[in-house]
C-alpha cells in the first residue's frame, strides 16, 4: 500500500528536510508559516507561492534522490525514493559520502552531510555527526542526511564523523571528511587606533540614532527603537521623553523579538529650524513604523496587489512653543508612506543634504533575494523605477503651501515637492529617485565638509559594503552583492542567495554600469560574514577631540555571533582615499569586542562633529540600551606655571612613568603613578633638573 509522508514548512526550513519513501509513496507539504513554495530542482513539481494551511501533495512514480527548494527564502529540503528495500550482507558501516572530502563552502552555505549504512544484524536508529570530535546533530530519521544551517562550521579546515547506531546497540564511525570555509574577502584586523567608551545614557530601549538640531552643541536627540525620542542635554539624559510614539510604531514592531527591524528609525531636523523666517522653523521628521489604520493607505502600496500589512512613515512634527525639549505631539503630519509586508529592510536614515533636500532610504522590500510577495517579478525592486523600495530619495518634505515661490512640483498626494532635477522623470517612473540597487541602506550620512554621501549597505548571506551614492547611480542589488555577483534564483552558477564557492564571483566593475563599493589603492570598503553579519552605518568623523580620526568613516557591525542569540558588536573604522577598514581595540574591555553581548545598532552624531555609539543587549522592550561616546585613548597636558596638567578620559587605567637622564632615551623602566587609578587627572610639578620624564597609561 502506498504511504503518505508529511512536510511542514516552516519559517526558515523544511521540516523534516529530508525524507525517504518508496516508490508511488506521496509527500504532502503542509504551510505552518507564510510566503514559500516548495518547487523541485528538476521541475517535477512546482508548487505555487503561499501561506500557512495551504497543502500540496505529490506522488513519487520512479526512484531517486529529489532535491528541492523554497524560492522565495532559498532553504532546501530532499526526497529520497526507494525502489525496493535492500538486505544488507554487511556488518554494520556508515561512510560519509557527501561532501566529498575537501570541499570548500562559505561559513553561511547550507551544507548537505549524507551516509551511506549498511547493516546485517539490525536497523539503524540514529547517526551522530561530529565535527572535530564536538556533536553537531543527531539524525533519527532514515536516510540519516543533515542539511546544516549557517555558521555550523568554522573558519578553516573542519573534519566531520559520522556513528551509526543501530537497534542491538551496536555502533560504527565513518573515515573522517575534511571540509574546509573559506574567506569572501581578507580579514579585517584590529586598527592602530583605540577607544574609550564613555556611557552617557544607559538603560535604554534599543537606542539606535542619536542627531543635534542646526548650531545646538548642547543637545542631542537620540531614538529608541521602541518608541520614545530622548533628549541627552549637556551630558545627561533628561527624564522626560521628547516625544512618545510606542502606541504608534508598536505594533507593528514586535518589542519583544530582537530581531525585529521595524519601530522607529530616524529622525531629521529641517535646516531652517532655529530661522523664525524659515518655513521650516520648529520643524522635524521622523521616520517610522506604523499601522495602515493610523494614517490612512501607503502613499507608494506594494506592487503586485500584495496586501499592504503595515507601512513605513516619513512624518513631520513642531516643536513645542512652551518646551524646547518636547515635540509637540498633536502636531503630525503624514509626508510619504510605504507600503510593506515582510518585517526586515525598511532602510531607517532621513536626513537633509547640503542642497536643502531631504534624503530618504529604502529597502527592497523584505525578505530574501529581492523575490516574492511584493517584489516585482522577474529582476525585484531594487532594480525596477518603478517602485520605491531599494531606493533613495530625494524630496522637499515641507507642505507645498508654505513655500509657494519653489518651483519644484507638488507631489501627487499634495503633502512635498519633487525636486525637478531628480534624475528620473519618465512615465512609469517613481519620480523621489535619486539613486537606486540597494538591499537596505539602514543608515547612510553626508560628509559635512566634502557633501558626500556615504552608505552602508546590508548584506543578504555573505558581504557587507559601503557606497559613495551619486545622482542616478544604480548600486548593483540583486544583480550583485558587494563586488560579487548574486545568485538571484536557482541556476547554474549556484542555488539562490549565493555568490560561488569561496572566493566566489567576484566581478568588480561588471556588469557595466553598476557601481560598487568604494574601492582605494589598498582595499575595498567591503567585508565578508567571518567579519561580521550586517554593517551598521555611522558617519565621517568631522570633530575635533579625535584627531587621528578625522575623516574616517566610524561605523560598526552588529554582531560577530550570529546565533542563538546575536552578539559581540564591534566599532570599525574605514579609510575612504585607501579602501582600508580596520576594527578599533577597547582597551576598557581588554578587547575589540563590546561588553555583555551588546550588539551595535546605531550611532550619533552631536553638533560638535563628536560620535557616539548605540548598542544593546535586550530586544526593544527591554532596558539593556547604552549610548556610548567615543574618546581618544590619549593623555592631554596642560602646563599652568611650573604644574602640568594630566587627563585621560576614564578612571580605571594606570599613568605611568619613567625619568630618564638628558640625552637618554626611552627604557623598559616604567612606575605607576600612585593612586592614578582611581582618577582620570593628576597635576605634577615640572622640574628640568631632574631630566627626561615620560609619561603613558597602561590598562588592566
Amino acid at each position: 500500500m502506498a504511504a503518505s509522508v508529511g512536510v511542514n514548512i516552516e519559517p526558515t526550513d523544511f521540516n523534516p528536510s529530508v525524507v525517504s519513501i518508496n516508490v508511488n509513496d506521496q509527500v504532502v507539504w503542509t504551510w505552518v508559516s507564510d510566503a514559500h513554495n516548495t518547487e523541485s530542482e528538476t521541475d517535477l513539481w512546482d508548487s505555487p507561492v503561499e501561506n500557512t494551511g495551504y497543502v500540496f501533495t505529490n506522488v513519487f512514480t520512479s526512484a531517486g534522490a529529489f532535491p528541492y527548494f523554497c524560492v522565495i527564502h532559498g532553504f532546501t529540503g530532499e526526497v529520497d525514493v526507494n525502489a525496493a528495500i535492500v538486505t544488507n550482507s554487511a556488518p554494520i558501516g556508515v561512510t560519509i559520502t557527501n561532501p566529498p572530502d575537501g570541499s570548500v563552502f562559505g561559513n553561511t552555505d547550507p551544507v548537505t552531510i549524507a551516509p551511506e549504512i549498511t547493516d546485517t544484524n539490525g536497523t539503524v536508529t540514529n547517526v551522530a555527526y561530529f565535527n572535530d570530535g564536538v556533536l553537531i546533530k543527531n539524525v533519527s530519521t532514515s536516510p540519516f542526511k543533515l542539511i546544516t544551517a549557517p555558521f555550523t562550521f568554522s573558519l578553516g579546515t573542519n573534519t566531520v564523523t559520522a556513528v551509526a547506531t543501530d537497534d542491538a546497540g551496536l555502533t560504527a564511525t565513518s573515515a573522517p571528511v575534511q571540509l574546509t570555509i573559506a574567506r569572501y574577502t581578507a580579514e579585517v584586523t584590529n586598527g592602530t587606533f583605540s577607544l574609550f567608551l564613555i556611557p552617557v545614557a544607559t538603560n535604554l530601549s534599543a537606542p539606535l540614532y542619536g542627531i543635534s538640531p542646526p548650531g545646538d552643541t548642547n543637545r542631542l536627540f537620540v531614538l529608541e527603537q521602541n518608541g520614545l525620542v530622548r533628549v541627552i542635554q549637556n551630558g545627561v539624559l533628561l527624564p522626560t521623553p521628547a516625544l512618545d510614539l510606542q502606541n504608534l510604531v508598536q505594533p507593528p514592531l514586535v518589542a519583544s523579538n530582537p530581531n525585529d527591524e521595524r519601530g522607529l528609525l530616524g529622525i531629521a531636523f529641517h535646516p531652517g529650524f532655529n530661522n523664525p523666517s524659515s518655513p521650516g522653523y520648529r520643524t522635524l521628521y521622523t521616520y517610522n513604523s506604523e499601522s495602515i489604520q493610523s494614517n490612512g493607505p501607503p502613499t507608494y502600496p506594494l506592487p503586485d496587489n500584495t496586501t499592504n500589512v503595515y507601512k513605513n512613515a516619513l512624518n513631520e512634527w513642531k516643536i513645542s512653543p512652551a518646551d524646547p525639549n518636547i515635540i509637540d505631539p498633536t502636531s503630525r503630519r503624514e509626508v510619504i508612506s510605504f507600503g510593506k509586508d515582510a518585517q526586515n529592510h525598511n532602510g531607517g536614515t532621513c536626513t537633509f543634504g547640503p542642497d536643502g533636500y531631504m534624503y530618504l532610504a529604502l529597502g527592497d522590500g523584505g525578505n530574501a533575494n529581492d523575490v516574492g510577495p511584493g517584489h516585482i517579478s522577474p529582476g525585484g525592486n531594487a532594480q525596477n523605477l518603478s517602485v520605491p523600495l531599494g531606493k533613495m530619495l530625494r524630496i522637499d518634505p515641507l507642505n507645498p503651501s508654505l513655500n509657494p515661490s519653489s518651483t519644484d512640483p507638488v507631489s501627487p498626494n499634495g503633502q512635498y515637492r519633487i525636486p525637478k532635477d531628480n534624475p528620473f522623470q519618465q512615465a512609469g517612473q517613481v519620480p523621489e529617485i535619486y539613486a537606486y540597487g540597494f538591499r537596505n541602506p539602514y543608515r547612510f550620512a553626508f560628509d559635512p565638509i566634502t557633501g558626500d554621501l556615504i552608505e552602508a549597505d546590508v548584506g543578504q548571506n555573505n558581504v557587507e559594503e559601503i557606497n559613495r551614492v551619486v545622482r542616478a547611480g544604480n548600486y548593483g542589488w540583486a544583480i550583485k552583492e558587494g563586488d560579487f555577483l548574486f545568485n538571484q534564483t536557482n541556476g547554474p552558477a549556484g542555488p539562490a542567495g549565493t555568490i560561488g564557492t569561496p572566493p566566489g564571483h567576484f566581478s568588480p566593475g561588471s556588469p557595466a554600469g553598476l557601481i560598487d563599493p568604494i574601492t582605494g589603492p589598498l582595499g575595498i570598503l567591503e567585508y565578508d560574514h567571518n567579519n561580521g553579519i550586517s554593517i551598521t552605518g555611522g558617519f565621517v568623523y568631522r570633530g575635533s577631540a579625535m584627531p587621528e580620526l578625522y575623516g574616517k568613516y566610524i561605523f560598526g557591525d552588529l554582531a560577530l555571533i550570529p546565533s542563538p542569540v546575536r552578539i559581540n558588536g564591534r566599532l570599525f573604522y574605514a579609510d575612504l582615499q585607501s579602501g582600508q577598514i580596520n576594527v578599533f581595540t577597547l582597551p576598557q574591555f581588554n578587547s575589540e569586542i563590546l561588553p555583555n553581548g551588546q550588539t551595535v545598532h546605531g550611532f550619533g552624531q552631536d553638533g560638535n562633529g563628536e560620535l557616539y555609539a548605540m548598542a544593546t543587549s535586550t530586544p526593544p522592550n527591554g532596558n539593556g540600551g547604552v549610548v556610548y561616546k567615543l574618546v581618544s585613548v590619549r593623555i592631554a597636558a596642560q602646563i599652568s606655571g611650573k604644574q602640568l596638567n594630566l587627563s585621560w578620559p576614564l578612571p580605571g587605567m594606570r599613568l605611568q612613568l619613567q625619568i630618564d637622564s638628558p640625552g637618554t632615551g626611552l627604557g623598559s623602566n616604567w612606575i605607576d603613578v600612585p593612586n592614578s587609578t582611581a582618577t582620570n587627572q593628576v597635576a605634577v610639578p615640572i622640574d628640568p633638573s631632574q631630566g627626561s620624564v615620560f609619561y603613558r597609561l597602561a590598562f588592566p
